[in-house]
């Protein structure tokens, strides 16, 4: 809230004319603190269009419980999950994809969405183009990547996404996050079995997400052989459990084999 007030300043100083929109006015969130889509959506379009401004800065990562019996604004206050100014930004550009051709730009501390971590795995690579199911099943496994539910509002009114790195604005293209694979080109994922590799830590789960369901028993044997080879005890996990199809788990008995399991399945599937 504060920061977005001193850039508005900032760049209102030299001689630009933002406005700055408190997202408290336009995020809308019911008693039980669940984001009422259609209503935020709603206000969004109205607010913008109201501005007398043509750009506009918006705080992230909360919004406002519209309940009237509610008397002190600080409680109506009500904020999204570690990260969801990814969702803020998503809900705009849904929002704003009707009257615009809209592209998300998600500008973040690392170049694009990896393969792998690369604090884990240094030959990581980053993927030029996925598409939203692949991003969400990467985030439910343990990838921190994008929020997912900010997927939903993009993905919907297929409004492209693309990844960035704030600090090397100059890097390539990041990754872009699309709908349909055919419509990009340079299109590098869509010969792999598999689009990455994480952990969910404090489940000691192994995972792997799948370019395409039809390639899960593929990565499920390569995933068994890599971990039996390395003697790592180990539980394949029921698929009616695992919270997306892509995704392929394995949970591991040894809490200090999850890494050296990330970086040997990453071996077998990219290098």
């Amino acid at each position: 809230y504060l920061n977005a007030i001193a850039i508005c300043a900032l760049l209102n100083s030299n001689g630009h004319a933002y406005e700055f929109i408190d997202a408290a006015e336009m995020i809308q969130f019911d008693d039980s603190c669940t984001l009422n889509y259609s209503e935020t959506i709603q206000s969004i379009k109205s607010t913008i269009a109201s501005s007398s401004k043509k750009e506009v800065i918006i705080p992230g990562f909360y919004g406002r419980n519209k309940n009237t019996n509610i008397i002190n604004a600080s409680e109506k206050i009500v904020t999204f999950s570690r990260g969801g100014s990814d969702v803020t930004g998503a809900l705009v550009a849904a929002a704003l994809s009707d009257e615009y051709n809209m592209v998300y730009e998600n500008w973040t501390d690392v170049d694009g969405i990896y393969n792998a971590d690369p604090k884990i795995c240094k030959n990581a690579t980053v993927w030029n183009t996925l598409t939203y199911d692949h991003v969400h099943a990467l985030s439910l496994a343990g990838a921190n990547v994008f929020h997912p539910d900010a997927i939903y509002p993009v993905q919907i009114n297929n409004v492209k996404t693309n990844i960035r790195n704030t600090n090397k604005p100059w890097k390539e293209n990041g990754t872009w996050i699309v709908n349909d694979l055919l419509k990009r080109n340079n299109i590098n994922c869509k010969d792999q079995i598999a689009i990455g590799v994480s952990s969910i830590v404090d489940k000691n789960e192994l995972c792997v997400v799948s370019s395409n369901v039809k390639n899960n028993n593929v990565v499920r044997n390569i995933m068994v052989e890599t971990l039996e080879h390395l003697n790592m005890k180990h539980t394949i996990i029921n698929n009616e459990t695992i919270p997306h199809p892509l995704i392929v788990n394995m949970k591991l008995e040894e809490k200090h084999d999850i890494d050296n399991a990330v970086q040997a399945v990453f071996s077998k599937l990219f290098l």
